[in-house]
């Protein structure tokens, strides 16, 4: 096969494997997201066009339709070439898409459509997408990112058109990665962290027959041993005995009907998994990642952290209010602040105060009542010369201490205060935190330049900070992007219709 994966790979392996490529796929488990953004806009500048698909654009034509009508509202005057085609021909709306584009741009542009989850990538899709590709000028680039990457037709797509796919293999395989021969059992991947979706063999369940078979269905995937009577007491604790039983058995059979296997089986007392699938979930994955990094050494624990914060993609099932998942939600948000805690630290003690700040004002974000946490934020902005945001930092753990607990802030967080105020009084006087650089000529190695700080850049494309996928990454503080410093982005318009945006 003709698919080529960057797995693991240094940045800048990866950033002349995917120079070359016309098409790029950025496999939704990948940790190169933010390093391919800065990637992309350096290379692109102001003719970096990105949209986000919206629900129910499964016909290409209606694609086109809503993205031409998107861009038209930020650029007077987009998509002449395709709104003069007629009808579905996907050939002839991908060549128009891509003149308006080479319009705008002189014929040198970057193309991203992301969150294509949302649309049902058919053989038709994925034709009009090949077709894209093929119809792009010399220089060109389309990039496309989902959420979910179904078997097909999305390898057919890559094999096809000889697509780069930014990929990496530090998390447990699922089925859309791998195809093992002679393996009979198939595949359930479970994604929790988030809206919650499941995939069988890499097709997803996008029918459960109503919340009660697909809230059960999540219940009994977090909690592989549970007893009868706590299924009962979860769900049904109005009912009697008898009701809940009949009300039981049959939402029970309606997801082995969705999974056509049994989930479960019941064994000496309790419901268990029954073993006919080999099943991926992404809570445990995310769990066994923190613990193996709290037993190794700094490097090897980076890694494993970042996978961690990596596939925490959204709090757990996010809008289920069910008491269980609530407090699943809360003990996992808790467990999300610790790893990017845990990651803040090993970068400080590795003289990266940049990224440790980015960890930590994200960590922040999860816990705002850690008072030790909005020291190591105090200090950090000391140390990186900027004391006014370390004294804006101390105000807002007042005002948080005061509003939550009715507390003023400790001794050693007062005195920290004291010390930076004090300090950014007297110009003179250097911070104890802060270590001076050498100047231009003097001995010593040059000063380092300023890296992106995700606790003051705004998202540069995207729905809004907590939705978009292209937001978060690059909010991540977890790679310096001091390549793309230059760059200004117009605040992308959200409308009924969807989100796009272009840097300027």
């Amino acid at each position: 096969m003709s698919i080529s994966y960057i797995s693991n790979l240094s940045f800048e392996t990866h950033r002349g494997r995917a120079k070359s490529a016309s098409l790029v796929v950025i496999h939704p488990h990948t940790k190169h997201r933010g390093p391919f953004t800065a990637l992309i806009a350096e290379r692109y500048g102001d003719a970096f066009y990105y949209y986000a698909a919206r629900p129910g654009q499964n016909k290409p034509a209606d694609f086109v339709k809503g993205l031409v009508e998107d861009f038209a509202k930020v650029i007077d005057g987009f998509g002449e070439k395709a709104r003069a085609v007629r009808g579905n021909d996907v050939t002839a709306l991908a060549q128009g898409l891509a003149a308006d584009f080479a319009a705008l741009s002189g014929g040198k542009f970057g193309l991203w459509l992301d969150e294509l989850d949302n649309v049902e990538v058919k053989r038709a899709f994925a034709d009009f997408l090949k077709a894209l590709a093929d119809a792009l000028p010399d220089g060109a680039q389309l990039i496309l990112s989902t959420r979910q990457l179904p078997h097909e037709p999305w390898l057919t797509l890559i094999e096809e058109t000889g697509a780069v796919t930014l990929h990496d293999y530090d998390h447990p395989p699922t089925v859309s990665e791998q195809a093992e021969v002679g393996e009979d059992k198939p595949t359930l991947e479970v994604y929790a962290l988030g809206a919650g979706n499941a995939l069988i063999d890499g097709e997803p369940i996008t029918s459960w027959d109503g919340a009660l078979p697909r809230n059960l269905f999540f219940f009994f995937v977090d909690r592989p041993l549970v007893t009868r009577d706590e299924v009962f007491a979860t769900f049904w604790p109005d009912l009697s005995v008898k009701e809940a039983t009949n009300v039981f058995h049959v939402t029970k059979r309606k997801i082995s009907e969705r999974l056509d296997h049994e989930l479960t089986s019941y064994n000496s007392g309790f419901y268990v998994p029954s073993g006919q699938m080999r099943v991926h979930y992404d809570v445990v994955a995310f769990l066994e990642a923190i613990e193996q990094a709290s037993t190794l050494d700094d490097n090897e624990a980076r890694k494993r952290y970042r996978y961690a914060i990596d596939l925490y993609r959204g709090d757990f099932l996010t809008g289920l209010q069910m008491e269980w998942a609530v407090e699943r939600r809360q003990a996992l948000k808790g467990a999300y602040a610790q790893a990017l805690i845990a990651l803040g630290r090993i970068c400080k003690k590795q003289d990266q105060p940049a990224e440790a700040l980015g960890y930590f004002i994200r960590a922040l974000h999860e816990t705002p009542e850690r008072e030790d946490i909005h020291r190591e934020v105090m200090s950090l902005y000391a140390q990186l010369g900027r004391s006014d945001d370390a004294i804006a930092q101390y105000q807002r753990l007042e005002e948080e201490l005061q509003s939550q607990l009715s507390i003023a802030p400790s001794r050693e967080s007062r005195e920290l205060f004291e010390q930076i105020s004090s300090a950014a009084g007297d110009p003179e006087r250097p911070h104890p935190l802060v270590r001076k650089r050498p100047k231009s000529g003097e001995d010593g190695p040059a000063a380092r330049p300023r890296f992106f700080d995700a606790g003051r850049v705004s998202p540069v494309a995207g729905r809004t900070r907590g939705r978009s996928p292209l937001s978060r990454r690059w909010l991540s503080g977890a790679r310096p992007l001091d390549n793309i410093t230059s760059v200004r982005w117009i605040r992308p318009r959200e409308t009924e219709t969807g989100t796009c945006a272009r840097s300027r």
